[in-house]
């Protein structure tokens, strides 16, 4: 994510009005925490445009229109050039640069150093992970390739669309970039199942499994299965019995509830019997089939959430074995720097008597933040803490919040975005972009 200097303040209010309207969110703060000032990282001063910093290096563009990345202390890394036109952050040592060749751009990667490694070739490239990355061209489709740019595989079993569920059926399907390699396995189809395959190309795990995520931790969740009883009763009743009438008035009264009862089916696939895999494909353990696994997010800091049969949310470890039982209405955030954020609304217009309540990995509470206090409310947060802080909105304006709901960092900004490598970019209420330093990890001297 990038801020712009320029037109930053039309920008910015459309997304805090959207942002406003999905959330609906409010949350309290204690005030800043006293004798705390906010520091600022030197910046160079002619720059239109400015990255989070990742692995140590921010992207910038300049108001003359050339890329450029900063180190952490403020100075160039990569000089300003304008040999490429768009460009990326860092991913494993890697930044992917595009370059117009006529009305085509074209995607290349460049190293820290700044050195063109694989030339702009691609219609469509992924950042590296794990050391290969997936990009696309005409000629050859979609494909991974080493740091070298060497092929390491072609689209043959690349995962490059997915289904659109109707009625229980699939009805169409719609073109996807296909998935980044996670623990040294990327996930891969074919004849319609899915399986795994290692960074040299080599199936790894057979395609056997009607669905399955991506390995985190260690794990990955599979089905080999539907749950039996996925169809109502009512319409396996009818389709058992339909044969064997022979009455055409009742075959045509059947045929008619049977017709109702697809057309009610439910918008979205299956349900499925899940088990956790390791990176060898043996199997570790089912899941239980009362719970509804979040497979979207997966496994993130150990834990998956899931949903019981009251809709309740709970989290489980790798083995399966559920570690902060299901007592959550509302669904957490997913679990970041530790913690994870639970919404608990309240009765009054707007959510004001409600409260957040952060939890750790072991299900203790770590703290509960009423939305609104005499001392006033928040508006909106990033959702999610990064190197202790969380970036919240207290009424037009952004600062920083502490695991104990302190505000550590002031409301100062118009845009706030969040902290990595110690360092988070902002935007002022003048709009001027600026980084500021994590009081935690730099404390003002």
């Amino acid at each position: 994510m990038e801020v712009n200097l320029i037109n930053i303040k039309n920008n910015l209010l459309k997304q805090l009005l959207a942002v406003l309207l999905l959330t609906g969110g409010l949350f309290f703060y204690q005030g800043p925490v006293k004798g705390q000032s906010t520091r600022f990282l030197p910046l160079p001063a002619d720059f239109a445009q400015i990255s989070n910093f990742q692995e140590g290096v921010a992207k910038v563009r300049t108001i003359g229109d050339s890329i450029a990345y900063l180190d952490t202390s403020g100075h160039f890394a990569i000089k300003p050039r304008k040999d490429f036109d768009v460009a990326g952050d860092f991913k494993n040592g890697y930044a992917w640069v595009g370059k117009y060749f006529g009305d085509t751009l074209l995607y290349g990667f460049i190293d820290k150093a700044g050195k063109m490694v694989i030339p702009c070739r691609y219609k469509e490239v992924e950042p590296f992970y794990n050391h290969l990355a997936i990009v696309y061209s005409d000629q050859e489709g979609w494909q991974a390739i080493d740091t070298t740019g060497n092929k390491v595989m072609s689209d043959s079993l690349l995962i490059t669309e997915e289904p659109v569920w109707e009625a229980g059926e699939v009805k169409s399907w719609q073109d996807i970039e296909p998935p980044h390699f996670h623990e040294g396995l990327m996930l891969c189809q074919k004849d319609g199942k899915f399986g795994y395959m290692d960074a040299t190309g080599r199936l790894s795990i057979d395609c056997k499994y009607l669905r399955a995520n991506g390995f985190t931790d260690g794990v990955a969740l599979v089905a080999l299965d539907t749950v039996a009883n996925w169809l109502p009763d009512k319409l396996k009743d009818i389709d058992r019995n339909r044969n064997k009438n022979n009455h055409k008035e009742d075959a045509d009264e059947l045929s008619s509830t049977l017709d109702s009862l697809y057309l009610n089916l439910p918008s979205g696939p299956p349900t499925y019997k899940w088990t956790l895999i390791d990176p060898t494909g043996a199997t570790i353990c089912p899941i239980d089939s009362s719970f509804s696994p979040d497979i979207s997010r997966g496994f993130i800091e150990g834990l998956l959430a899931f949903q019981d049969r009251q809709n309740k949310w709970g989290f489980m470890n790798t083995k399966a074995k559920v570690v902060i039982p299901a007592r959550f209405d509302n669904e957490p955030t997913r679990f970041s720097d530790g913690v994870c954020i639970v919404q608990v609304l309240g009765e009054q217009s707007g959510g004001k008597d409600g409260y957040m309540l952060l939890i750790d990995l072991s299900g203790k509470q770590v703290a509960k933040i009423p939305f609104c206090t005499t001392a006033g409310c928040m508006y909106d947060s990033n959702l999610a803490y990064h190197e202790g802080l969380l970036a919240v909105k207290i009424n037009q304006n952004w600062g920083y919040m502490d695991k104990q709901g302190r505000l550590v960092i002031r409301p100062d900004f118009e845009k706030a975005l969040d902290f990595h490598n110690g360092r988070a970019v902002v935007v002022d209420q003048s709009g001027q972009i600026k980084v500021v330093l994590n009081p935690l990890r730099y404390p003002a001297k």
